[in-house]
């Protein structure tokens, strides 16, 4: 993915639009892991955690990236720091098995205030 080009757009007064590559469970930051992938609609429908083959393959998910549940169970912010790092590359590595695609592109635009005085 470092192979890619990238588009660089310059910064305007008012602001400038931020691409960045995200997971696709986007409620991590305010969630567990567990929880953020369990309710993503994309895990969720992939794995098809309704069932219980597809919890099944959830869990089996987070084991063979080496995560443990009560690790992944913990609010994100509070997980071991060495399992937040290697959380992209970890998904990478699983989801290459499974065909699977965990992270998505975004777009932002930051905006920029003006003190006018």
């Amino acid at each position: 993915a470092e192979d890619e080009p990238v588009t660089q757009v310059g910064t305007s007064e008012n602001g400038k639009i931020l691409s960045d590559t995200e997971f696709r469970f986007i409620l991590l930051r305010h969630s567990t892991l567990y929880e953020s992938m369990l309710h993503s609609s994309y895990v969720s429908t992939k794995l098809q955690v309704w069932t219980a083959r597809g919890m099944q393959r959830f869990k089996e998910l987070l084991a063979k990236m080496g995560y443990p549940l009560d690790q992944c169970k913990q609010p994100y912010a509070f997980m071991q720091p060495k399992l937040r790092r290697r959380l992209r590359e970890k998904l990478e590595e699983y989801a290459e098995v499974r065909s699977l695609v965990f992270l998505f592109q975004s777009v932002a635009f930051q905006h920029f205030h003006r003190n006018l005085d």
